[in-house]
């Protein structure tokens, strides 16, 4: 894609209602013939290879030029989504390049095409950059992270509620079980689970290296489970119902132990968000320093700086 080219692009972006409904379909016939058509859950965008503007304004965002190459990227990155750096908004503007490749006219053609492709070669260059692992704000995902447990770990959840059953997905790479001092009969979970009976509390703790206890701070119930992490030498223990102010008798764990609280879930979760927020940051400035970089006959991405 020319300089020249780039200069001259137009992008035409208007948000849906929050029904997610659009332009009405002349609107939409109407602008489809100056360029591509990118129809998202959020928004619709026209990327036209021409300056252009609507004669009804009325709700568009109109970019032109490196401005028009920077939203673009930003949007396919996903920076512009409701959960920044989502990834399913860059196969919705794949589809649409397809559909549209099909009856353009082959004057738009060969140029939307040019950009397109250089719009994904810059889109895995930002995610490469700065845009891995940026989610994560589950109490699983947290708790994951948090663990860092080996493949061989052997991971015991206390208590069978929606909280404890909710964390198990993040743990396939491991064996997990699940112990709860009375049996839910309704109680269904993938067979790769093991299930311990409210007898099986000393057998539960001898079968686990991480012990993950989502249970309210029962003084009575946190002195049976101490004794037998002590006793089985428990590798982790992290209590998702115990704050590290009031430790109660965990603070009386020799030290081989590691024990975490949920202050240690809210400090992670803390740390991922303003390193996701600065990554956010960063990326967004590489979409406008690409847009800038595009070369008199074609496109040479400029180098993104490397992440702290």
């Amino acid at each position: 894609m020319t300089r020249s080219e780039l200069n001259n692009l137009t992008v035409l972006h208007y948000l849906k209602d929050p029904t997610g409904r659009g332009l009405d379909e002349d609107k939409v016939r109407s602008l489809s013939t100056h360029g591509l058509c990118i129809d998202t859950c959020l928004r619709q965008l026209w990327v036209i290879p021409a300056v252009f503007s609507p004669e009804e304004k009325s709700g568009a965002d109109i970019y032109h030029g490196d401005s028009a190459y920077s939203f673009l990227l930003q949007t396919m990155t996903g920076l512009n989504s409701s959960v920044p750096g989502e990834t399913n908004v860059q196969g919705q503007f794949q589809c649409s390049w397809k559909r549209w490749q099909q009856a353009a006219p082959a004057a738009q053609r060969w140029t939307v095409n040019q950009l397109m492709r250089n719009l994904l070669i810059d889109a895995r260059k930002i995610r490469s950059a700065y845009l891995q692992n940026i989610g994560g704000q589950s109490y699983g995902s947290l708790a994951r992270k948090l663990l860092q447990p080996s493949k061989d770990a052997r991971i015991l959840f206390v208590g069978s509620g929606k909280f404890s059953l909710s964390m198990l997905p993040f743990f396939k790479d491991q064996q997990t079980a699940v112990w709860n001092h009375r049996l839910h009969k309704g109680l269904r979970l993938d067979d790769s689970v093991r299930i311990f009976r409210p007898a099986e509390q000393a057998i539960a703790a001898a079968w686990a290296s991480v012990i993950v206890l989502t249970t309210p701070a029962i003084a009575r119930h946190d002195r049976s489970w101490f004794k037998l992490v002590v006793d089985q030498r428990v590798a982790q223990v992290l209590h998702l119902g115990r704050r590290r102010a009031k430790a109660g008798i965990w603070q009386q764990l020799p030290g081989k132990v590691a024990w975490q609280t949920l202050d240690d879930i809210f400090e992670l979760r803390s740390r991922q968000t303003s390193v996701r927020d600065l990554n956010i940051m960063r990326a967004r400035l590489a979409c406008e320093q690409l847009a800038r970089a595009a070369a008199p006959e074609t496109h040479i991405p400029a180098v993104i700086p490397q992440r702290a």
